[in-house]
């Protein structure tokens, strides 16, 4: 008996959301593998393009700690 042959018989005993569950994952697998096997053509690019625009080397530390004391101010207001 096969791994597949297995797998369905459980299938088959199991309620309808949890097969749906199981083929749910199955299709998940197949998809991680085939995204594994055609690297995204755009990726490096988006890469490249992110990295050409960060800021390297142009702000001095005092710019970053006010940056990250805005974003503070902005997640926990004042009451």
């Amino acid at each position: 008996m096969t791994t597949a042959d297995m797998v369905y018989q459980q299938v088959q005993t199991m309620h309808e959301r949890l097969a749906q569950e199981v083929l749910d994952f199955a299709e998940y697998l197949a998809f991680k593998r085939q995204s594994k096997t055609t690297p995204s053509k755009t990726a490096p690019n988006s890469l490249l393009k992110l990295l050409e625009e960060c800021p390297v080397g142009t702000r001095t530390s005092e710019d970053i700690d006010k940056e990250f004391q805005a974003l503070r101010d902005e997640s926990m207001p004042l009451s």
